[in-house]
């Protein structure tokens, strides 16, 4: 039989090679083909209109096929070149500086909850009566805060004295400026001698006769609710803060009337008694909690009150008239008009800066015949003895009052002509402009990226897809070294997602990669299984809030299910028999105060809303679901949350309420990016930017905080 066997080989030689060449080359069809049917799976009823669809599946993912591989060695990273990218910045309008300042404070703003909202408010007394507030102005919804003072219209005449948000007038009328409200009379104070801010919404008001009446906005009920002391023997002065209330006697005894911390107060009324028969001639209450006062006795010695209460010896630098905290730092006016700091001043100075003692304090820079000084939970004021007013410290809600920090009409920032993309990051922007990737901050010069490598998409500075199909990693802390992702075909289009990437290689194939960035593990790749299997193919990936895939026939999918952090492999039709033509998220985390988390435009041009519901499947399981709903609105383009009407009109309700706003004159868009920005800690930045055919780039929303201002500049009025 073996003869007989070897004899036919021998004879048809040829026509078996041929065989098995076929059989070879129709394997590797079927193995790369991205969807392909598998015997003995139900076939899925379909529309009659329509082809049978069949439920699919997906071979194996060849490891061998995914590699991360160093970038050739010709790819210049950072590169040193003179070459101009072309941008030009507008010229900003010329602001001048607010002068005639008589008294300053601050809002005691507080983010009890750990969140890293720096919040703040800045309030300046003018020398005409005017009250100038900026920063957080309201915490109600659709209300921005600002970054350059504004005259606090409807406040009272004739103020003998501000402190936050309360002013008290020469008629012995308490008055709250409010947030966002019309300012009012406080009546539950009315005949007060004197004031001083607890938190931002309560205040203290006390009377000669030796009572004190605590005034709060929102009480335990929701209303407001007043408190009240009565001391023995006349005041001469109340100090407080969100941490401590103080009242002083007019025999010198400093009474400690209540311990303010979060709003959950105590009274005390003991007395403290300085060592040695001193008695305090300076008190100045914080905005820290481990440092709530410092006090001066009349033998010139400081003391301050600790975390517990305490009465200790506080080491100040010698020449220290003003000392006062902010939460992480404590700031000192000195005799010279200068400013020392000491504490934890890393989020000022920098992570070298992280325990600076009192006997090494740094001298601020820019701070120089300083008369006074005023904190919030995260930023200075200090008012000059010639009646300017400088800032320093954390920006985040614009306190510091130098620069503008939200725009509800789109402004030109810039000018470069030729741009093709610009993709918006947390602290920069990834501009293309003929292949060329250039890093740009808005206070700066763009700066080369990466250049001759043909780039056409962004994920942010250092995650970059070149138009032949390659994923580039760079260096995020800005050394040379790169790699580069090795696909099987390649990528058409990625996005971040949770753990990982989305990526779609050329033919449709749609993969969810993990473990290409961070410690997330060795570099995994599984492909999704669109089912029902689509007439199109996919052509565009979103990784956030979910993973959608939109294909070149307008069928839109997502991923219903994560486990242990990942997807599961299958993708479902968000809505059948709806072909979409534009899909754009707007990368909100699961939010319940969110309307939308993304919009799509149909072929008729009609504006879909998309609500992403998350449900807890079990404690490694999270199950979604996708609610579309079709508005009335006819849309010609969508960039993140917002949409631009036939009439170039620009719609969107997280960021604005006028409906009438749209770019300028005659402007013909280009193109446009929008950021959406949900920290784990901070605060939360909608904006747009679009691109003109000029190269006009025109801003709209907020902008984003960077860093803390370490150098003292001018507040400005615009």
């Amino acid at each position: 039989m073996f003869k007989r066997l070897q004899s036919f080989i021998q004879r048809h030689t040829e026509k078996i090679v041929a065989i098995v060449i076929l059989l070879f080359l129709v394997t590797l069809f079927i193995w790369h083909y991205p969807i392909r049917k598998i015997p003995n799976e139900p076939v899925v009823t379909a529309p009659a209109s329509q082809e049978p669809l069949v439920t699919p599946t997906i071979p194996p993912v060849k490891t061998a096929d995914f590699e991360i591989l160093a970038c050739p060695a010709d790819f210049d990273i950072y590169p040193s070149t003179t070459q101009n990218s072309g941008f030009t910045a507008v010229k900003m309008p010329i602001t001048k500086s607010l002068t005639s300042v008589r008294h300053v404070s601050t809002g005691h703003l507080l983010d009890q909850a750990g969140y890293g909202m720096e919040f703040g408010t800045s309030y300046a007394l003018a020398e005409d009566g005017s009250v100038y507030r900026w920063g957080n102005l309201s915490f109600e919804a659709g209300i921005h805060p600002s970054g350059f003072p504004q005259k606090v219209a409807g406040a009272p005449t004739s103020i003998k004295q501000l402190d936050g948000r309360f002013a008290l007038t020469h008629q012995g009328e308490v008055w709250d400026l409010g947030m966002g409200e019309t300012p009012k009379p406080v009546q539950e104070l009315k005949g007060a001698i004197g004031i001083a801010q607890a938190f931002d919404s309560s205040v203290l008001g006390w009377y000669p006769n030796g009572v004190v009446r605590l005034y709060e906005t929102w009480g335990s009920d929701g209303k407001p609710s007043t408190k009240k002391w009565e001391l023995q023997g006349e005041l001469t002065e109340i100090y407080a803060s969100p941490y401590i209330a103080l009242g002083l006697r007019k025999d010198g005894t400093l009474v400690h009337l209540q311990d303010n911390s979060f709003q959950n107060p105590t009274s005390s009324l003991q007395n403290i008694v300085l060592p040695n028969g001193e008695k305090p001639t300076k008190i100045e209450t914080t905005m820290s909690y481990s440092t709530k006062a410092y006090i001066q006795s009349d033998r010139q010695k400081w003391y301050m009150i600790n975390q517990d209460n305490q009465l200790v010896d506080a080491t100040v630098p010698d020449s220290t008239i003003q000392p006062t905290a902010t939460q992480h730092y404590t700031v000192a006016l000195q005799k010279d008009g200068s400013v020392l700091a000491w504490g934890d001043l890393q989020s000022l100075l920098g992570p070298d800066y992280q325990s600076v003692t009192p006997e090494k304090a740094i001298r601020l820079d820019g701070l120089s015949n300083v008369a006074k000084l005023a904190v919030g939970s995260d930023h200075v004021l200090a008012l000059t003895t010639d009646r300017q007013l400088l800032s320093l410290g954390s920006n985040m809600y614009g306190q510091l009052g130098r620069s503008s920090v939200y725009t509800a009409v789109p402004i030109a920032i810039g000018q470069w002509p030729g741009l093709d993309e610009l993709y918006p990051s947390y602290e920069s922007y990834i501009a293309i402009k003929d292949g060329d990737a250039w890093l740009w901050k808005t206070d700066d010069t763009p700066k080369p990226l990466l250049l001759g490598q043909k780039i056409s998409k962004a994920l942010n500075s250092h995650t970059l897809l070149t138009s032949n199909g390659h994923l580039l990693f760079l260096d995020p802390d800005g050394s040379n070294t790169c790699r580069m992702l090795q696909t099987p075909e390649p990528i058409v289009d990625v996005s971040h997602t949770w753990n990982g990437f989305l990526m779609v290689l050329r033919g449709g194939r749609t993969l969810y990669a993990q473990g290409i960035e961070g410690n997330s593990g060795p570099l995994k790749v599984s492909d999704f299984i669109l089912n029902p299997r689509p007439k199109g193919v996919v052509t565009r990936v979103f990784g956030s809030p979910s993973a959608f895939a939109l294909t070149d026939q307008g069928e839109l999918y997502f991923a219903p299910k994560m486990v242990k952090g990942a997807f599961s492999p299958d993708m479902v039709p968000a809505q059948a028999g709806t072909s979409f033509r534009q899909f754009s998220p707007i990368d909100y985390v699961f939010n319940d105060g969110s309307r939308f988390v993304a919009l799509a435009l149909d072929e008729q041009n009609k504006v879909h809303e998309l609500t992403l519901k998350q449900t807890e499947g079990s404690s490694e399981t999270n199950i979604f679901t996708v609610e579309i709903k079709k508005t009335d609105q006819k849309a010609q383009q969508l960039t993140g949350g917002a949409y631009i009407d036939s009439q170039g009109i620009i719609h969107d309700t997280n960021l604005i309420a006028d409906n009438h706003v749209s770019l300028p004159g005659s402007s013909k868009l280009a193109t446009s990016s929008s950021y959406y920005h949900f920290p784990i800690e901070g605060r939360a930045y909608f904006f747009h930017h679009f691109v003109t055919q000029d190269g006009t780039i025109y801003w709209l929303g907020d902008r984003p905080f960077t860093r803390q201002e370490s150098r003292a500049g001018a507040v400005v009025i615009p």
